[in-house]
């Protein structure tokens, strides 16, 4: 069994009205809005039998991480996510032979029931979450 997973991808946007009527057209099932103080973010999991899981992001204030993406953009695909069981271990191997810059150090996710995340900028691949199992 493989120790790393996709997970979701994260889409960060200003309003969730659209990104909710979009991804509930293809047949996603949306949760609740759920507020994560230590990102500065609200959230939103999108789930489906058929396609990858999405993240909806909102920033909650002009401290939210993702404002620097949303300006230059009203919404954008910004963040992959991987789930891993060994964070030492497979963070190690997930950026084998490439250099990754920890930009957010584990900490409680409350979308994902206070398992840690974590966040890795790569050059030339983005923002990548860690998600511990």
């Amino acid at each position: 069994m493989n120790s790393i997973r996709f997970h979701h991808y994260g889409l960060a946007v200003g309003d969730f009205t659209n990104a909710l009527k979009f991804h509930n057209n293809l047949g996603y099932s949306c949760g609740d809005p759920v507020v994560d103080e230590l990102q500065k973010v609200e959230l939103i999991m999108c789930v489906s039998d058929n396609f990858p899981s999405v993240e909806l992001v909102k920033p909650i204030n002009e401290e939210s991480p993702i404002n620097n993406f949303l300006k230059k953009n009203s919404e954008i695909i910004y963040h992959v996510c991987f789930e891993v069981d060994d964070p030492v271990r497979d963070v190690e191997k997930l950026f084998a032979n490439n250099r990754a810059i920890c930009v957010s150090k584990p900490k409680p996710a409350i979308l994902f029931n206070n398992r840690n995340v974590s966040f890795y900028y790569m050059k030339d691949v983005g923002l990548v979450e860690v998600l511990e199992l």
